[in-house]
C-alpha cells in the first residue's frame, strides 16, 4: 500500500496544478518520498489554496523547481518499485483524480491498479466496535481522535501522508506503523479482531 498526499493549486483536476507529493510505503515505511515541482503555466490557482497552505503564486511557480511532468515521472518510477501499488489516502479521490488527470495530460500511465479511502476503512472498523456507523460527518481530525493521535496541520505531503499512514495501519493492521507515533497509545479496541469483539458482546 502507498499512503498519498498531494498539494495543489486548488481543488479541480486539470484545471489546478500539483505543487508538491509526499507518499509512504506501508510495507516498507522507511521508503518514502517527497518532491516538489512548478505547476504549468496554464495552472490556475485558487487563493484559498494559498491562504491554507500559506504559499504564494511566485513560490507555486518558482521556474527553479522541476516541472510537474518531471515531478509525476519522478513520483510513478518510484511507486513502481514498490512491491504493492495500492493507493491509500483521505480522501483517495482527490489523490487519485488529480494525479490520473494529469497523467492522461501527459501521456503518463498511472502505476497504481487499486484504491482505498481511509474514510471507508474508519467507518468499516467503527462499525465492528460500536455497532453502528459514525454520522457526524467524517474528517480527519476525528479519524485521528479515533486512532488515539493529535492533529498536526502542517499541509506539508510528506507529514500529512505519515498521519495517513499511521491512522491506516492502526485501523486496517491494528498496530502503530511509524516511530514517530509511539508514544500514542493504541486503544485495546484496535487492536482487537472482529472475531475478538463479537465474542467480547
Amino acid at each position: 500500500m502507498i499512503v498519498v498526499d498531494i498539494e495543489t493549486s486548488g481543488l479541480r483536476p486539470l484545471v489546478h496544478g500539483i505543487w508538491q507529493i509526499g507518499a509512504i510505503d506501508v510495507r516498507r515505511p522507511e521508503r518514502f518520498f517527497l518532491r516538489e515541482g512548478m505547476i504549468d503555466r496554464e495552472d490556475e490557482i485558487d487563493p484559498g489554496s494559498l491562504r491554507v497552505t500559506k504559499k504564494t503564486e511566485e513560490y507555486l511557480r518558482d521556474s527553479r523547481k522541476e516541472t510537474q511532468i518531471i515531478l509525476l515521472k519522478r513520483f510513478f518510477n518510484w511507486v513502481n518499485s514498490s512491491r504493492e501499488k495500492i493507493l491509500v489516502s483521505k480522501p483517495s479521490h482527490f489523490e487519485y483524480q488529480h494525479l490520473t488527470g494529469r497523467a492522461r495530460k501527459y501521456g503518463l500511465e498511472i502505476p497504481f491498479n487499486d484504491v482505498l479511502d481511509l474514510s471507508t476503512l474508519f467507518q468499516k472498523r467503527y462499525h465492528e466496535i460500536y455497532g453502528e456507523f459514525c454520522y457526524d460527518g467524517i474528517g480527519m481530525r476525528d479519524i485521528l481522535e479515533f486512532c488515539g493521535l493529535e492533529r498536526e496541520i502542517e499541509h506539508d505531503a510528506l507529514k500529512d501522508a505519515k498521519q495517513i499512514a499511521e491512522c491506516f495501519s492502526r485501523i486496517f493492521y491494528g498496530k502503530p506503523l511509524l516511530p514517530e507515533y509511539s508514544f500514542y497509545p493504541i486503544s485495546e479496541q484496535l487492536k482487537k479482531t472482529k472475531r475478538e469483539l463479537e465474542l467480547a458482546v
